[in-house]
């Protein structure tokens, strides 16, 4: 699910060379990845226990473009989470909630 919403990278590494710069692939549904992408950038901005932490991990690992890698990698764990909850057909509940929707 994260392939065909665009979240994953072409390689772009020779012999011993590994590339800094990898661009995401452009085989993707465009419009899937649009909203999957905002609607991680207000889960992080309006302060979702889920996405926050990883974001602001992933921004400190960051050298180089540091929100939109952090936003890209973010937007991929919210996709798997998404599958998972659609494959197992749950509702998400928070972790500060003891009880577990079905």
């Amino acid at each position: 699910m994260a392939k065909y919403a665009g979240f994953h990278w072409k390689k772009n590494d020779s012999g011993n060379f590994i590339a800094d710069e990898k661009h995401s692939a452009n085989s993707c549904n465009k419009y899937l990845k649009y909203y999957i992408t905002q609607s991680t950038q207000m889960s992080v901005m309006h302060g979702f226990d889920y996405t926050t932490s990883f974001y602001r991990k992933k921004y400190n690992e960051a050298s180089t473009h540091k929100h939109r890698r952090a936003l890209v990698l973010t937007s991929r764990k919210l996709v798997r989470l998404i599958y998972v909850l659609l494959r197992d057909s749950k509702l998400y509940v928070s972790v500060s909630h003891d009880t577990v929707i079905e």
